[in-house]
């Protein structure tokens, strides 16, 4: 059986769940909260340290794996992270660079930049992370014994992992009731020099969850269960849609920078919303320039729902 705790969070989603299954010798940990005294204080009366052997991430977000470190230093117990997550983590000053390139793109003030990078580099040191992490690509046989399985589900981030044990499927932040998940910009840790595509992988991922619902039950990372993709994926879409119509004329412009200032307004007053609205933004501008794909994704699992804009 698979046990459900819930911490709260600094972040405006909210409480944050981990999960814990007791192998009976010991005990497997799927994310840990937040970096956080509380956080801290709830994890060591919740979980018995002694106990517990394995730690698997669902992605490298604060409020998912925000105590790793504080695990390495107080237990014994091996941590695993996506390949991809390994990208993210070990490679800082070059999605660095990278990230300047693609705002630099758009035309976007050196000032404003600046920002942006200063925020994003502060986000990468919040949480203090251990040299020597399981990459969770490599670790088959570990999962074998475990009866462990994975699915890598992106979309929100490239390296969102979906576990599966025991007819349940962590599913940390893939989909969450009533928030739509801003689709993170980064840089593709497979090609290295183009930012991730995560409209495509969006419209990948929905028929990998759909094919999940008759078999398992979905433990998400935030808020109540998930009890039917195409619920989720319908109230994703109309919000996707909302959201674009309000900024179409200028992707219809090709004017990334004309719509971010749109929702803005100054860059450099608040870097952080500068970064998940321009996010969101590319995000959209995939889905404005090759609607079909997530149309097509959509007829595959049975939704009658026009994309109109």
């Amino acid at each position: 059986m698979v046990n459900q705790y819930t911490v709260d969070t600094p972040y405006p989603v909210g409480p944050v769940h981990f999960y814990v299954k007791d192998y009976n010798d010991f005990l497997v940990l799927f994310d840990t909260g937040p970096n956080t005294p509380l956080a801290k204080d709830f994890l060591q009366k919740t979980v018995v340290f002694s106990r517990l052997k394995y730690v698997f991430i669902t992605h490298c977000h604060a409020d998912h794996y925000g105590l790793i470190q504080f695990l390495k230093d107080n237990t014994d117990a091996e941590i695993f992270v996506s390949k991809y997550d390994l990208f993210r983590l070990k490679n800082l000053d070059y999605r660095i660079k990278m990230m300047e390139k693609i705002l630099q793109d758009i035309n976007m003030e050196q000032s404003a930049i600046d920002g942006v990078i200063k925020t994003l580099i502060s986000f990468s040191k919040e949480v203090p992370v251990p040299n020597n992490l399981n990459v969770l690509e490599e670790s088959e046989d570990i999962l074998k014994s475990l009866d462990i399985a994975y699915i890598r589900c992106p979309g929100h981030s490239q390296s969102d992992i979906v576990y599966l044990l025991d007819g349940v499927a962590i599913t940390g932040d893939v989909f969450l009731r009533g928030i739509f998940q801003t689709p993170l910009l980064d840089i593709d840790a497979d090609f290295q020099d183009r930012k991730f595509d995560n409209y495509s992988a969006f419209c990948d991922t929905i028929l990998k969850m759909k094919k999940l619902e008759e078999n398992y039950k979905f433990l998400p990372g935030h808020r109540e269960y998930i009890d039917s993709v195409n619920e989720r994926v319908e109230f994703y879409v109309k919000k996707m849609c909302e959201r674009l119509n309000n900024i179409k004329e200028f992707l219809a412009n090709d004017d990334i920078l004309g719509a971010l200032k749109s929702l803005v307004g100054d860059f450099v007053k608040d870097p952080f919303k500068t970064y998940i609205k321009l996010s969101e933004i590319l995000f959209f501008y995939d889905f404005y320039k090759n609607p079909i794909k997530l149309q097509e994704s959509l007829q595959k699992i049975g939704i009658p729902f026009k994309i109109c804009f």
